[in-house]
């Protein structure tokens, strides 16, 4: 049978606390400046996406070259060290990602091949209760979760059917 895993390559349970352990720092560290907005914040305030990156860049050299013009209150700086952590953030933003999408493919894999494997057991077991009766709770036990769990995820579907689109 093939599999996904290699199983000398598993990560260690040691490994797997310290990954935890690091995302927690990392975590903590981002908690100090981060910003919650409002769902009206979020949809109706404009916002630098990539496009809007060069607009603020220029807008920045202005305010520098024309900073007499420019209101009392206003900081021309400020505009510096807002692109220079938007740039940054980003940057620490597309490593989350590629780990969140290294992460949903290797957690979808490890659960794909232990799928295969207890549909061996469960196979296997369902073989041999033919000629031995006595695994009759152990075959029993495999089909009451497994019929628990589609009818869960059936549940799961029908409820995603029913959630209005945002």
């Amino acid at each position: 049978m093939k599999t996904y895993v290699n199983f000398d390559q598993l990560p260690t349970e040691e490994e797997l606390k310290q990954l935890e352990k690091d995302m927690i720092s990392i975590k903590q560290r981002v908690q100090k400046f981060k910003i919650r907005l409002s769902l009206e914040e979020r949809r109706f305030q404009r916002k630098m996406g990539n496009r809007r990156v060069a607009y603020v860049q220029v807008g920045e050299r202005l305010s520098d070259q024309y900073e007499q013009r420019m209101p009392r209150d206003f900081e021309v700086s400020y505009i510096t060290k807002l692109l220079g952590a938007h740039i940054g953030l980003r940057r620490f933003y597309s490593h989350l990602e590629e780990v969140q999408e290294n992460t949903d493919d290797t957690l979808m894999a490890y659960g794909i091949d232990a799928m295969k494997l207890v549909k061996v057991v469960h196979d296997t077991l369902r073989t041999a209760n033919k000629l031995d009766p006595s695994l009759d709770n152990a075959l029993r036990e495999l089909d009451e979760f497994y019929k628990r769990a589609q009818a869960e995820e059936a549940e799961e579907e029908n409820n995603e059917e029913l959630e209005p689109e945002v």
